[in-house]
C-alpha cells in the first residue's frame, strides 16, 4: 500500500469506543501506565525497558494511522482529565521514544497520532490569541520561577 503523507483520516465507524476511555481518578492523578501504548513492565517509568510508545501490530500503513490517532485521542484526554501534567514533558517523552520510523507501520503510528494532535492544536489556535497566550506563559513561568526562589531563600 503506498504511503499516503498529507491526510491520514480513519474511515467511518474505525474509532474503536471500546478502548477509549477517561483518565480520572477520585485523588490525585491518573497514571501514565493506564495509556494503552504506554509500557513500563518492571512497574516502574526508571525500568530498564520503560517505553512511552508500545504499539501492537497492524495489518498496513492506514490501519497503524488510524490506531496513531487513536493514540493521540488518548493522550488529549490523559491531558484534559489530568491538567497537572500539562507541560510536563509527556508528549516529548512520546516522541523521543518513538523515534525515527524504520518502515511504514511505525510511520503511520506516528503520522497518525502527530495528525490528531494537529487537529487539536488547529481547533485551538483558532479561537486564541497566540501572541497573548505565549507571552501569559512565559509571565507564568517567571512568576513561579520567582516564588521558588523567594522560597528557598
Amino acid at each position: 500500500m503506498k504511503e499516503n503523507t498529507t491526510t491520514a483520516q480513519p474511515s467511518h465507524g474505525a474509532f474503536d469506543t471500546t478502548r477509549f476511555k477517561r483518565y480520572v481518578v477520585p485523588t490525585g492523578s491518573c497514571s501514565l501506565k493506564a495509556l494503552p501504548f504506554v509500557d513500563y513492565p518492571e512497574g516502574s517509568i526508571r525500568g530498564p525497558n520503560a517505553t512511552h510508545w508500545k504499539t501492537g501490530p497492524a495489518a498496513d500503513y492506514e490501519e497503524a494511522t488510524q490506531r496513531g490517532q487513536e493514540y493521540g485521542a488518548h493522550i488529549a484526554q490523559y491531558l484534559k482529565d489530568n491538567p497537572m501534567w500539562v507541560s510536563s514533558g509527556i508528549t516529548a517523552k512520546i516522541i523521543g521514544d518513538i523515534g525515527k520510523p524504520g518502515n511504514d507501520i511505525d510511520r503511520g503510528y506516528l503520522v497518525g497520532f502527530c495528525s490528531y494532535l494537529e487537529q487539536l492544536i488547529h481547533a485551538s489556535a483558532r479561537n486564541s490569541d497566540i501572541e497573548s497566550h505565549i507571552a501569559e506563559m512565559r509571565h507564568d513561568h517567571e512568576r513561579l520561577v520567582d516564588n521558588h526562589a523567594v522560597e528557598g531563600a
